[in-house]
Protein backbone atom coordinates (compact mmCIF):
# COMPACT_ATOMS: atom_id res chain seq x y z
CA UNK A 1 0.00 0.00 0.00
CA UNK A 2 1.19 3.44 -0.79
CA UNK A 3 1.21 6.15 1.46
CA UNK A 4 1.27 10.03 1.25
CA UNK A 5 2.06 11.57 5.27
CA UNK A 6 1.24 15.37 5.18
CA UNK A 7 2.08 17.47 7.81
CA UNK A 8 4.41 20.99 8.69
CA UNK A 9 6.09 19.67 11.98
CA UNK A 10 8.79 17.72 10.55
CA UNK A 11 9.49 15.56 14.07
CA UNK A 12 5.99 14.54 13.32
CA UNK A 13 6.85 13.54 9.69
CA UNK A 14 9.70 11.69 10.56
CA UNK A 15 8.20 9.75 13.19
CA UNK A 16 5.58 8.79 11.32
CA UNK A 17 7.95 7.96 7.92
CA UNK A 18 10.12 6.18 10.17
CA UNK A 19 7.22 3.67 11.99
CA UNK A 20 4.89 3.03 8.77
CA UNK A 21 7.17 2.57 6.15
CA UNK A 22 7.94 -0.96 8.08
CA UNK A 23 4.88 -2.53 6.39
CA UNK A 24 4.36 0.17 3.79
CA UNK A 25 5.68 2.62 1.07
CA UNK A 26 5.55 5.95 2.34
CA UNK A 27 6.21 9.47 0.66
CA UNK A 28 6.34 12.90 2.82
CA UNK A 29 5.44 16.30 2.28
CA UNK A 30 5.20 19.52 4.42
CA UNK A 31 2.22 21.81 2.78
CA UNK A 32 -1.19 20.90 1.00
CA UNK A 33 -0.12 22.31 -2.31
CA UNK A 34 2.52 20.09 -3.04
CA UNK A 35 0.50 17.29 -1.25
CA UNK A 36 -1.82 18.07 -4.01
CA UNK A 37 0.72 17.88 -6.65
CA UNK A 38 1.77 14.16 -5.16
CA UNK A 39 -1.87 13.03 -5.68
CA UNK A 40 -2.12 13.91 -8.89
CA UNK A 41 1.22 12.44 -9.92
CA UNK A 42 0.54 9.14 -7.99
CA UNK A 43 -1.89 6.67 -7.07
CA UNK A 44 -1.96 6.86 -3.27
CA UNK A 45 -3.41 4.64 -1.30
CA UNK A 46 -4.14 6.75 1.59
CA UNK A 47 -3.22 10.14 2.48
CA UNK A 48 -2.47 11.04 6.62
CA UNK A 49 -2.40 14.56 6.75
CA UNK A 50 -2.38 16.97 9.36
CA UNK A 51 -5.32 19.73 9.26
CA UNK A 52 -3.94 22.74 10.42
CA UNK A 53 -1.34 23.75 7.71
CA UNK A 54 -0.07 27.10 6.24
CA UNK A 55 -1.99 27.47 3.01
CA UNK A 56 -4.29 24.64 2.10
CA UNK A 57 -5.63 23.11 5.07
CA UNK A 58 -6.18 19.39 5.39
CA UNK A 59 -10.26 19.41 5.19
CA UNK A 60 -8.77 21.63 2.25
CA UNK A 61 -6.84 18.56 0.80
CA UNK A 62 -9.31 15.74 1.40
CA UNK A 63 -11.98 17.78 -0.42
CA UNK A 64 -9.67 18.21 -3.37
CA UNK A 65 -8.34 14.63 -3.55
CA UNK A 66 -12.34 13.08 -2.71
CA UNK A 67 -12.69 15.00 -6.01
CA UNK A 68 -9.59 13.61 -8.31
CA UNK A 69 -9.88 10.21 -6.52
CA UNK A 70 -12.74 8.74 -4.90
CA UNK A 71 -11.01 5.45 -3.89
CA UNK A 72 -8.26 7.29 -2.33
CA UNK A 73 -8.47 6.97 1.16
CA UNK A 74 -8.04 9.66 3.92
CA UNK A 75 -7.31 9.97 7.28
CA UNK A 76 -6.80 13.96 8.94
CA UNK A 77 -5.14 14.50 11.96
CA UNK A 78 -6.86 16.93 14.40
CA UNK A 79 -5.83 18.51 17.44
CA UNK A 80 -7.95 16.85 20.86
CA UNK A 81 -10.81 18.16 21.40
CA UNK A 82 -11.74 19.54 17.67
CA UNK A 83 -14.88 17.78 17.03
CA UNK A 84 -16.10 20.12 14.72
CA UNK A 85 -13.03 19.48 12.74
CA UNK A 86 -13.83 16.20 12.89
CA UNK A 87 -17.14 16.20 12.10
CA UNK A 88 -16.38 18.24 9.10
CA UNK A 89 -13.40 15.70 7.81
CA UNK A 90 -16.38 12.49 8.21
CA UNK A 91 -18.75 14.90 5.85
CA UNK A 92 -16.49 15.28 3.08
CA UNK A 93 -15.83 11.99 3.11
CA UNK A 94 -12.50 10.97 5.44
CA UNK A 95 -12.26 7.37 5.91
CA UNK A 96 -10.87 7.88 9.42
CA UNK A 97 -9.20 10.21 11.75
CA UNK A 98 -6.86 10.78 14.42
CA UNK A 99 -6.15 12.67 17.54
CA UNK A 100 -3.47 14.29 18.09
CA UNK A 101 -1.44 13.99 20.50
CA UNK A 102 -1.27 9.76 18.92
CA UNK A 103 0.77 6.89 20.16
CA UNK A 104 2.32 4.99 17.14
CA UNK A 105 0.56 2.09 18.13
CA UNK A 106 -2.87 3.89 17.01
CA UNK A 107 -1.73 5.09 14.29
CA UNK A 108 -0.77 1.64 13.02
CA UNK A 109 -3.98 0.29 13.95
CA UNK A 110 -5.63 2.33 11.82
CA UNK A 111 -3.56 2.54 9.23
CA UNK A 112 -3.93 -1.44 9.35
CA UNK A 113 -7.77 -1.17 9.91
CA UNK A 114 -7.66 0.58 6.42
CA UNK A 115 -5.27 -1.45 4.34
CA UNK A 116 -7.37 -4.42 5.45
CA UNK A 117 -10.51 -2.56 3.68
CA UNK A 118 -8.27 -1.79 0.78
CA UNK A 119 -8.35 -5.50 0.71
CA UNK A 120 -11.50 -5.98 0.93
CA UNK A 121 -12.43 -3.52 -1.63
CA UNK A 122 -10.15 -5.16 -4.02
CA UNK A 123 -11.79 -8.25 -3.65
CA UNK A 124 -15.75 -6.89 -4.31
CA UNK A 125 -14.60 -5.32 -7.35
CA UNK A 126 -17.05 -6.41 -9.85
CA UNK A 127 -14.63 -7.90 -12.45
CA UNK A 128 -16.50 -10.11 -15.21
CA UNK A 129 -13.93 -12.31 -15.79
CA UNK A 130 -13.73 -13.85 -12.04
CA UNK A 131 -17.41 -14.33 -12.65
CA UNK A 132 -18.77 -12.07 -9.83
CA UNK A 133 -22.06 -10.08 -9.85
CA UNK A 134 -24.88 -11.98 -11.18
CA UNK A 135 -22.64 -14.89 -12.17
CA UNK A 136 -22.70 -16.09 -8.40
CA UNK A 137 -25.78 -17.39 -9.05
CA UNK A 138 -25.45 -20.73 -11.30
CA UNK A 139 -28.02 -22.45 -12.97
CA UNK A 140 -30.72 -22.38 -15.21
CA UNK A 141 -33.86 -23.24 -13.05
CA UNK A 142 -37.08 -20.83 -12.84
CA UNK A 143 -35.74 -20.52 -9.27
CA UNK A 144 -32.26 -19.05 -10.29
CA UNK A 145 -33.82 -17.08 -13.27
CA UNK A 146 -35.93 -15.21 -10.45
CA UNK A 147 -33.16 -14.63 -8.25
CA UNK A 148 -31.26 -12.81 -11.18
CA UNK A 149 -34.13 -10.62 -11.85
CA UNK A 150 -34.76 -9.30 -8.57
CA UNK A 151 -31.12 -8.84 -8.49
CA UNK A 152 -31.35 -6.30 -11.16
CA UNK A 153 -34.34 -4.84 -9.30
CA UNK A 154 -32.43 -4.15 -6.28
CA UNK A 155 -28.97 -3.68 -6.88
CA UNK A 156 -29.40 0.39 -7.44
CA UNK A 157 -31.70 0.66 -4.27
CA UNK A 158 -30.15 1.57 -0.79
CA UNK A 159 -33.27 -0.45 1.02
CA UNK A 160 -32.72 -3.16 3.35
CA UNK A 161 -32.92 -6.56 1.87
CA UNK A 162 -34.15 -9.96 3.55
CA UNK A 163 -33.25 -13.46 2.45
CA UNK A 164 -34.94 -16.41 3.78
CA UNK A 165 -34.27 -20.26 3.02
CA UNK A 166 -33.00 -23.18 4.32
CA UNK A 167 -29.37 -22.82 5.69
CA UNK A 168 -26.80 -24.22 2.61
CA UNK A 169 -29.58 -22.28 -0.36
CA UNK A 170 -26.77 -19.71 -1.07
CA UNK A 171 -28.43 -16.51 1.10
CA UNK A 172 -24.61 -15.09 1.22
CA UNK A 173 -23.93 -15.90 -2.50
CA UNK A 174 -27.11 -13.73 -3.54
CA UNK A 175 -26.52 -11.03 -1.09
CA UNK A 176 -23.20 -10.48 -2.39
CA UNK A 177 -24.28 -10.62 -6.21
CA UNK A 178 -26.57 -7.51 -5.37
CA UNK A 179 -23.67 -5.91 -3.89
CA UNK A 180 -21.36 -6.69 -6.69
CA UNK A 181 -24.27 -5.50 -9.22
CA UNK A 182 -24.54 -1.86 -7.48
CA UNK A 183 -22.27 1.23 -7.38
CA UNK A 184 -21.45 -0.15 -3.86
CA UNK A 185 -19.32 -2.78 -5.33
CA UNK A 186 -15.83 -0.71 -5.00
CA UNK A 187 -16.86 -0.46 -1.57
CA UNK A 188 -16.61 -3.42 1.56
CA UNK A 189 -18.94 -6.28 1.80
CA UNK A 190 -18.43 -7.20 5.08
CA UNK A 191 -20.55 -10.44 6.81
CA UNK A 192 -20.92 -11.53 10.07
CA UNK A 193 -23.27 -13.83 11.51
CA UNK A 194 -25.26 -13.19 13.94
CA UNK A 195 -25.79 -16.86 16.06
CA UNK A 196 -21.79 -17.35 15.95
CA UNK A 197 -20.71 -15.21 18.90
CA UNK A 198 -22.38 -13.84 22.41
CA UNK A 199 -24.43 -11.29 23.60
CA UNK A 200 -20.97 -9.36 24.74
CA UNK A 201 -19.02 -10.16 21.74
CA UNK A 202 -21.91 -9.31 18.72
CA UNK A 203 -22.31 -5.55 20.21
CA UNK A 204 -18.64 -4.67 20.23
CA UNK A 205 -18.72 -6.54 17.00
CA UNK A 206 -21.30 -4.54 15.17
CA UNK A 207 -21.02 -1.10 16.52
CA UNK A 208 -17.23 -1.23 17.64
CA UNK A 209 -15.64 -0.34 21.64
CA UNK A 210 -13.64 3.06 23.05
CA UNK A 211 -10.97 1.51 24.93
CA UNK A 212 -12.06 0.93 28.50
CA UNK A 213 -15.29 0.07 27.76
CA UNK A 214 -14.96 -3.45 29.16
CA UNK A 215 -13.00 -5.87 30.89
CA UNK A 216 -10.28 -6.22 28.06
CA UNK A 217 -10.92 -3.49 25.67
CA UNK A 218 -7.04 -2.68 25.63
CA UNK A 219 -7.77 0.22 22.49
CA UNK A 220 -10.58 1.26 20.53
CA UNK A 221 -11.89 -1.08 17.88
CA UNK A 222 -14.55 -0.25 14.83
CA UNK A 223 -16.86 -1.94 14.31
CA UNK A 224 -18.53 -3.52 11.44
CA UNK A 225 -21.20 -0.71 11.10
CA UNK A 226 -18.41 1.64 10.55
CA UNK A 227 -15.89 -0.64 8.50
CA UNK A 228 -18.80 -1.29 5.89
CA UNK A 229 -18.61 2.31 5.14
CA UNK A 230 -20.18 3.11 1.36
CA UNK A 231 -20.37 -0.73 1.36
CA UNK A 232 -22.98 -3.77 2.51
CA UNK A 233 -23.19 -5.46 5.62
CA UNK A 234 -24.41 -9.01 5.90
CA UNK A 235 -26.31 -10.14 8.51
CA UNK A 236 -26.40 -13.68 8.28
CA UNK A 237 -29.00 -15.95 10.72
CA UNK A 238 -30.28 -12.34 11.73
CA UNK A 239 -33.15 -14.59 13.99
CA UNK A 240 -30.15 -15.48 16.15
CA UNK A 241 -29.75 -11.47 16.98
CA UNK A 242 -30.23 -11.12 20.51
CA UNK A 243 -33.64 -9.07 21.53
CA UNK A 244 -31.82 -6.46 23.35
CA UNK A 245 -29.62 -5.44 20.81
CA UNK A 246 -32.56 -4.83 18.10
CA UNK A 247 -33.24 -1.33 19.11
CA UNK A 248 -30.04 -0.53 18.21
CA UNK A 249 -29.57 -2.27 15.12
CA UNK A 250 -33.44 -0.43 14.14
CA UNK A 251 -31.84 3.01 15.29
CA UNK A 252 -29.09 2.41 12.60
CA UNK A 253 -31.29 1.69 10.16
CA UNK A 254 -33.67 4.54 10.37
CA UNK A 255 -31.19 6.77 11.10
CA UNK A 256 -27.77 5.59 9.50
CA UNK A 257 -25.80 7.05 12.89
CA UNK A 258 -24.92 5.16 16.15
CA UNK A 259 -22.41 4.95 19.30
CA UNK A 260 -19.44 2.53 19.70
CA UNK A 261 -19.58 0.73 22.97
CA UNK A 262 -19.03 2.81 26.09
CA UNK A 263 -18.26 6.30 23.42
CA UNK A 264 -20.16 9.30 23.50
CA UNK A 265 -19.30 10.18 19.53
CA UNK A 266 -21.92 9.99 17.01
CA UNK A 267 -20.80 8.25 13.97
CA UNK A 268 -22.37 7.69 10.76
CA UNK A 269 -23.11 4.76 8.73
CA UNK A 270 -24.15 4.81 5.39
CA UNK A 271 -23.94 1.47 4.70
CA UNK A 272 -26.94 -1.10 3.04
CA UNK A 273 -28.21 -3.94 5.80
CA UNK A 274 -28.92 -7.28 3.91
CA UNK A 275 -29.82 -9.81 6.28
CA UNK A 276 -30.91 -13.44 5.80
CA UNK A 277 -32.63 -16.15 8.40
CA UNK A 278 -33.62 -19.45 7.90
CA UNK A 279 -35.90 -18.92 11.11
CA UNK A 280 -40.37 -17.98 10.70
CA UNK A 281 -39.18 -14.45 11.76
CA UNK A 282 -43.59 -13.39 11.61
CA UNK A 283 -43.76 -16.51 13.60
CA UNK A 284 -41.17 -14.98 16.17
CA UNK A 285 -42.77 -11.88 15.92
CA UNK A 286 -46.18 -13.19 17.30
CA UNK A 287 -44.25 -15.17 20.24
CA UNK A 288 -42.01 -12.12 21.01
CA UNK A 289 -38.77 -13.14 20.09
CA UNK A 290 -38.38 -10.85 17.26
CA UNK A 291 -39.26 -6.97 17.41
CA UNK A 292 -41.94 -6.59 15.20
CA UNK A 293 -40.98 -2.66 14.09
CA UNK A 294 -37.13 -4.08 13.32
CA UNK A 295 -39.48 -7.29 11.19
CA UNK A 296 -41.14 -4.42 9.33
CA UNK A 297 -38.45 -2.23 8.69
CA UNK A 298 -36.78 -5.74 7.09
CA UNK A 299 -39.99 -6.92 5.02
CA UNK A 300 -39.27 -4.26 2.44
CA UNK A 301 -37.14 -5.92 0.02
CA UNK A 302 -37.90 -9.92 0.82
CA UNK A 303 -36.73 -13.29 -1.47
CA UNK A 304 -36.73 -16.02 -0.28
CA UNK A 305 -33.86 -18.70 -1.62
CA UNK A 306 -35.88 -22.26 -2.72
CA UNK A 307 -33.88 -25.39 -1.46
CA UNK A 308 -32.01 -27.66 -4.32
CA UNK A 309 -34.80 -30.23 -4.73
CA UNK A 310 -36.24 -27.83 -6.27
CA UNK A 311 -33.92 -26.61 -8.75
CA UNK A 312 -33.25 -30.11 -9.97
CA UNK A 313 -32.22 -29.15 -13.07
CA UNK A 314 -29.51 -27.07 -11.64
CA UNK A 315 -27.67 -29.70 -9.93
CA UNK A 316 -25.58 -30.64 -13.13
CA UNK A 317 -24.10 -27.04 -13.49
CA UNK A 318 -23.35 -26.73 -9.98
CA UNK A 319 -21.82 -30.19 -9.99
CA UNK A 320 -19.17 -29.15 -13.31
CA UNK A 321 -18.52 -25.37 -11.35
CA UNK A 322 -17.72 -27.23 -8.02
CA UNK A 323 -15.39 -29.82 -9.80
CA UNK A 324 -13.71 -27.00 -11.78
CA UNK A 325 -13.05 -25.23 -8.52
CA UNK A 326 -11.69 -27.76 -6.95
CA UNK A 327 -9.26 -28.87 -9.55
CA UNK A 328 -8.16 -25.46 -10.03
CA UNK A 329 -7.32 -25.38 -6.57
CA UNK A 330 -5.96 -28.89 -5.61
CA UNK A 331 -4.31 -29.16 -9.33
CA UNK A 332 -6.18 -32.50 -9.33
CA UNK A 333 -7.76 -33.95 -12.50
CA UNK A 334 -10.71 -36.36 -11.89
CA UNK A 335 -13.74 -36.75 -13.55
CA UNK A 336 -17.41 -38.55 -12.57
CA UNK A 337 -18.53 -41.85 -14.30
CA UNK A 338 -22.07 -41.80 -15.50
CA UNK A 339 -23.54 -43.88 -13.01
CA UNK A 340 -22.12 -41.33 -10.22
CA UNK A 341 -23.50 -38.65 -12.07
CA UNK A 342 -26.94 -40.19 -12.05
CA UNK A 343 -27.15 -40.57 -8.26
CA UNK A 344 -25.95 -37.42 -7.39
CA UNK A 345 -28.29 -35.93 -9.97
CA UNK A 346 -31.18 -38.08 -8.14
CA UNK A 347 -30.46 -37.40 -4.81
CA UNK A 348 -32.34 -34.28 -3.06
CA UNK A 349 -29.17 -32.65 -1.01
CA UNK A 350 -31.37 -32.03 2.34
CA UNK A 351 -28.58 -29.71 2.98
CA UNK A 352 -28.32 -27.64 -0.16
CA UNK A 353 -25.94 -26.32 -1.90
CA UNK A 354 -23.35 -26.36 0.82
CA UNK A 355 -23.94 -29.89 0.95
CA UNK A 356 -23.37 -30.66 -2.74
CA UNK A 357 -19.99 -28.31 -2.48
CA UNK A 358 -18.54 -30.23 0.76
CA UNK A 359 -19.15 -33.14 -0.90
CA UNK A 360 -17.61 -32.78 -4.35
CA UNK A 361 -14.86 -31.31 -2.13
CA UNK A 362 -14.23 -34.39 0.19
CA UNK A 363 -14.01 -36.28 -3.22
CA UNK A 364 -11.30 -34.27 -4.61
CA UNK A 365 -9.43 -34.63 -1.33
CA UNK A 366 -10.25 -38.70 -1.23
CA UNK A 367 -9.13 -39.00 -5.05
CA UNK A 368 -5.95 -39.35 -6.46
CA UNK A 369 -4.33 -36.97 -8.70
CA UNK A 370 -5.91 -38.59 -12.07
CA UNK A 371 -8.72 -41.54 -12.04
CA UNK A 372 -12.49 -41.79 -12.16
CA UNK A 373 -14.97 -40.97 -9.46
CA UNK A 374 -17.50 -44.15 -9.21
CA UNK A 375 -20.33 -45.11 -7.51
CA UNK A 376 -18.50 -46.67 -4.80
CA UNK A 377 -16.47 -43.67 -4.03
CA UNK A 378 -19.55 -41.70 -3.30
CA UNK A 379 -21.00 -41.32 0.25
CA UNK A 380 -23.35 -44.27 1.49
CA UNK A 381 -26.95 -41.53 2.25
CA UNK A 382 -26.23 -41.01 -1.79
CA UNK A 383 -25.37 -44.79 -2.97
CA UNK A 384 -28.78 -45.63 -1.27
CA UNK A 385 -30.83 -42.23 -2.25
CA UNK A 386 -32.57 -42.90 1.43
CA UNK A 387 -31.88 -39.91 2.97
CA UNK A 388 -35.48 -37.92 1.33
CA UNK A 389 -37.54 -39.39 3.49
CA UNK A 390 -40.47 -37.41 2.33
CA UNK A 391 -40.12 -39.32 -1.50
CA UNK A 392 -42.14 -42.07 0.32
CA UNK A 393 -44.97 -40.43 1.59
CA UNK A 394 -48.08 -40.89 -0.19
CA UNK A 395 -51.49 -39.22 0.18
CA UNK A 396 -53.85 -41.80 1.16
CA UNK A 397 -55.03 -40.36 4.30
CA UNK A 398 -54.27 -36.61 4.47
CA UNK A 399 -55.73 -34.61 7.32
CA UNK A 400 -58.64 -32.68 7.34
CA UNK A 401 -56.67 -29.98 8.16
CA UNK A 402 -54.82 -30.07 4.09
CA UNK A 403 -51.46 -29.85 3.38
CA UNK A 404 -49.81 -27.75 5.78
CA UNK A 405 -51.52 -29.80 8.83
CA UNK A 406 -50.13 -33.33 6.83
CA UNK A 407 -46.27 -31.17 6.97
CA UNK A 408 -46.35 -30.39 10.30
CA UNK A 409 -47.78 -33.82 11.63
CA UNK A 410 -44.74 -35.15 9.37
CA UNK A 411 -42.13 -32.81 10.62
CA UNK A 412 -43.13 -33.45 14.52
CA UNK A 413 -42.98 -37.18 13.91
CA UNK A 414 -39.65 -37.06 11.89
CA UNK A 415 -38.33 -34.66 15.04
CA UNK A 416 -39.05 -37.24 17.54
CA UNK A 417 -38.42 -40.36 15.82
CA UNK A 418 -34.62 -38.31 15.22
CA UNK A 419 -34.28 -37.33 19.20
CA UNK A 420 -35.36 -41.15 19.76
CA UNK A 421 -32.74 -42.60 17.41
CA UNK A 422 -30.00 -40.07 18.97
CA UNK A 423 -31.01 -40.93 22.05
CA UNK A 424 -32.05 -37.50 23.47
CA UNK A 425 -29.09 -35.52 22.28
CA UNK A 426 -29.99 -32.48 20.21
CA UNK A 427 -26.11 -32.16 19.02
CA UNK A 428 -26.59 -35.57 17.32
CA UNK A 429 -30.42 -35.21 16.08
CA UNK A 430 -29.40 -32.07 14.63
CA UNK A 431 -26.26 -33.83 12.59
CA UNK A 432 -28.54 -36.87 11.62
CA UNK A 433 -31.15 -34.11 10.66
CA UNK A 434 -29.03 -32.48 8.98
CA UNK A 435 -29.73 -29.22 10.21
CA UNK A 436 -28.36 -26.49 12.73
CA UNK A 437 -28.86 -26.68 16.37
CA UNK A 438 -30.36 -23.77 16.92
CA UNK A 439 -32.72 -25.15 14.13
CA UNK A 440 -33.74 -28.23 16.15
CA UNK A 441 -34.06 -26.80 19.47
CA UNK A 442 -36.53 -23.66 18.16
CA UNK A 443 -38.61 -26.72 16.60
CA UNK A 444 -38.43 -28.93 19.29
CA UNK A 445 -39.43 -26.06 21.35
CA UNK A 446 -42.28 -25.21 18.76
CA UNK A 447 -44.11 -28.64 19.32
CA UNK A 448 -43.56 -28.31 23.09
CA UNK A 449 -40.68 -31.56 22.96
CA UNK A 450 -39.62 -32.80 26.44
CA UNK A 451 -36.57 -34.79 26.79
CA UNK A 452 -36.96 -38.14 29.08
CA UNK A 453 -35.67 -37.46 32.58
CA UNK A 454 -33.19 -40.18 32.99
CA UNK A 455 -31.42 -38.68 29.28
CA UNK A 456 -31.77 -34.80 30.24
CA UNK A 457 -28.27 -34.60 30.61
CA UNK A 458 -27.74 -36.16 27.02
CA UNK A 459 -30.30 -33.65 25.80
CA UNK A 460 -29.05 -30.88 27.09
Amino acid sequence: MLLLIVDDDPSILRNLESFLKKNFTVDTCNNGSKAFELIQSKSYDLVLSDNKMPGMTGLELLKKTKEFSPNTAFVIMTAFGSDDESLDAVKLGADDYLMKPFNLTEVGHRVGRISDLKSWSAENTIKEEEGLGLKRLIGKSPSILDAKKFVTQVAGASSPVLILGETGTGKELLARAIHESSSRAPHPFIAINCGALNENLIESELFGHEKGSFTGASQARAGKFELAKRGTIFLDELGELPLNLQPRLLRIMQEQQFYRLGGTRLIESDARVIAATHRPLQEMVTQGAFREDLYFRFNVLTYSMPPLVQRGEDIPLLIEHFMQKFHTRSGKTISLSNEAKNLLYKYSFPGNVRELQNLIERLFVLAPKKGTITQSHLPPEVQSNNQNMARGITATSLPEGGLEEAINTFETQLLLKAMDLCQHNQSEAARYLKVERSTLRYKLKKIGYEAPKSNDKAAA
